[in-house]
């Protein structure tokens, strides 16, 4: 017997580090690994390596919710792109599941929730 694959609506994976100095990561993904940039900003760098995603952001955002749950955005993360018609499914099977999630909106105004594995290692469901 099969059972329906809850992470189906699942498009894509992002990678997302951390740097204490922008510019010299910039510098080493960029000119040193030759990576292919395809946005820079003052609050993330853009890779595309194949087809997924790096993100390069600065090492100090943070943010906490009521509940405790305390994370710091710039932890590395794995960041499941979905559809957006698929986003609110992708929160209640989490809810269902009791995680807790701290949703916000990211630098290009699209739906994101961050919450932790039963490890403690950040993950993100970001709308496409």
């Amino acid at each position: 017997m099969s059972f329906p694959n809850p992470m189906d609506p699942i498009l894509g994976i992002r990678f997302v580090v951390s740097s204490s100095n922008l510019r010299e990561s910039v510098k080493f993904y960029g000119e040193t690994l030759g990576l292919k940039e395809v946005f820079s900003g003052s609050e993330f760098t853009r890779y595309d390596i194949g087809g997924m995603i790096l993100d390069i952001i600065p090492g100090a955002i943070k943010k906490e919710k009521q509940n405790q749950l305390a994370i710091s955005l710039s932890d590395p993360h794995l960041v499941f792109e979905v559809d957006p018609q698929r986003y609110e499914r992708m929160k209640w099977l989490l809810i269902r599941e009791d995680i807790t999630l701290l949703e916000l909106s990211d630098l290009e105004g699209r739906n994101k929730m961050f919450f932790k594995d039963p490890d403690g290692n950040l993950n993100a469901i970001l709308s496409g």
